[in-house]
């Protein structure tokens, strides 16, 4: 069995990437100082929309590769989910 310390390094690896500032993050702030508020209220939308828009690019273009070759979803998918009653 693990030990403590162990078992907490990943949750305190996670919260630090989590509360460490990325490249949107910057973005946002700059269009801001230079811009004012609007300008930064806009980059934020923009940032939250792109990212809304690829999610759903992404899992429709999983869905259509997935039901193209059924074989790549049940490679990728595994055996516990497959065994669900509510799959075909």
């Amino acid at each position: 069995m693990s030990s403590l310390p162990m078992l907490l390094a990943f949750p305190t690896a996670a919260l630090v990437f989590a509360l460490t500032p990325g490249p949107a993050m910057f973005c946002a702030a700059a269009r801001t100082l230079a811009g004012g508020r609007a300008a930064g209220l806009k980059a934020a939308l923009g940032i939250a929309l792109g990212g809304f828009v690829h999610d759903i690019l992404a899992a429709a273009g999983l869905s259509i590769l997935f039901h193209a070759v059924p074989p790549l979803y049940m490679a990728t998918t595994p055996s516990s989910i497959r065994s669900l009653p509510c799959q075909r």
